[in-house]
């Protein structure tokens, strides 16, 4: 290539008020990062194209700091005013500052740590005075939120939380559920050891074992055909086991609690009526198959239920269900000795009861009765009352000897006289 016809240097066009880096009204001169010989050339003053209407001298009557350039620069290196913005410069000319390379810089030029030392609004201003038309300001691409946004973001979030709550809820009350089903079923696994028989005697439970788990054992109840088969407590009072279980382990959320006794009755079942409490569980365990029992034709195929104890079994025949106020207590009468009191107690059931059998019961052939009393569907203000009167005992062929008046028989009885 032709070295002659190769161009040099470059042409920079700055602005006319450029602003100063040393503080006085000169611009601080700057040394060529690249300096190139201009030998070969002949030195002659550059001027701008003539449709500009402007040269180095009008640029130096401008600006009388600024001086043209020692070299020439090559006509055809010169910007044409064929483009739009430098139409506009045509029309409204301003002094261009040319400069080649290798000539002495005395033009203004600026590094990028001088271009660091001016504000975003002073850019802006240079930009304006450039550019012949207005610049527009720059929108910020996130616009922010209103109120009514704001409120519905946190309905949303306070939403979520509930949901995530609600979902934690149900996996612990499932598994509370599921763990005390599988507590007591291992606990009838390992105590029943004879029940599917008809000879009442030869039904036997460990008691032995049952002991070891819990010592306030003191019977088991079990009614064919529902999932009524458990061991029975007595607890210091009607409290301790609503929660506690039969291995006096609490759920956090589901509370099955054990079977108990009264605390008014006697501890060996030998009050003429003994009343047994436990929990109406959604998931139809503990005494929840009860409330089927008001259907007429559940209740007539469960007439059965058996309570099995260390020295006697029993079987017993249902004869009346009632749906009782909470507050009613009139029933709990474990004292029912005297000449008729015990038939008129039956009787006065049976024609209270929602649910009595069809046939004809023989209150006078009665000496015992065991009572079921679980809450009703409302929870908190009834409650369902299943009554049995014995039909049947048997000394058990493998008696155990676990059942011992701890709690003495006068004590107990103290407190059904005092009320």
């Amino acid at each position: 290539m032709d070295n002659s016809k190769r161009p040099i240097g470059h042409i920079r066009v700055h602005d006319q008020n450029p602003p100063y880096r040393n503080g006085d009204n000169q611009p601080a001169p700057r040394q060529s990062s690249r300096p190139v010989s201009n030998s070969g050339f002949k030195s002659s003053r550059s001027t701008t194209p003539t449709s500009r209407g402007v040269n180095s001298d009008v640029s130096s009557a401008h600006n009388p700091g600024l001086k043209a350039p020692s070299s020439g620069v090559p006509h055809s290196h010169v910007p044409s005013a064929s483009g739009s913005r430098l139409a506009q410069s045509a029309r409204n000319p301003k002094p261009v500052h040319v400069e080649t390379e290798g000539s002495t810089p005395n033009s203004y030029m600026y590094s990028r740590s001088d271009a660091s030392k001016y504000n975003h609004q002073q850019a802006r201003g240079h930009a304006q005075n450039f550019y012949t038309g207005p610049v527009r300001p720059v929108r910020s691409s996130q616009k922010s939120k209103s109120p009514k946004q704001i409120a519905w973001l946190v309905v949303l979030i306070i939403c979520i939380l509930v949901l995530l709550a609600s979902g934690g809820v149900l996996i612990a009350m499932t598994h509370g559920y599921h763990s005390g089903t599988k507590t007591y079923d291992m606990i009838a696994h390992d105590a029943i050891i004879n029940q599917e028989t008809d000879d009442l005697a030869c039904m036997s439970i460990d008691w032995e074992g049952l002991a070891q788990k819990n010592p306030d054992v003191i019977a088991w109840v079990y009614i064919p055909g529902t999932d009524i088969n458990y061991p029975i407590v007595q607890g210091e009072d009607d409290n301790e086991y609503l929660r506690q279980n039969f291995m006096r382990e609490d759920s956090l959320l589901v509370h099955k609690g054990t079977i108990f006794l009264s605390e008014k009755n006697n501890r060996s079942l030998s009050d003429d009526a003994s009343y047994f409490f436990g929990h109406n569980m959604n998931d139809d365990t503990m005494f929840g198959p009860i409330m089927g029992f008001f259907e007429q034709s559940t209740f007539d195929s469960h007439r059965d239920v058996y309570i099995l104890t260390p020295y006697m079994n029993y079987r017993c025949e249902t004869f009346a269900l009632r749906l009782v106020p909470s507050t009613e207590l009139s029933i709990i009468q474990p004292d029912l000795r005297g000449e008729g009191r015990m038939e008129s107690y039956i009787n006065q059931q049976i024609s209270s009861a929602d649910v009595a059998s069809l046939q004809e019961f023989d209150a006078t052939s009665i000496d015992k009765i065991f009572s079921f009393i679980t809450c009703g569907d409302d929870y908190a203000n009834t409650r369902a009352v299943l009554f049995a009167g014995v039909v049947e005992s048997a000394v058990p062929l493998q008696s155990g000897t676990i059942i011992a008046d701890e709690k003495s028989d006068s004590v107990v009885d103290s407190k059904v006289d005092n009320g």
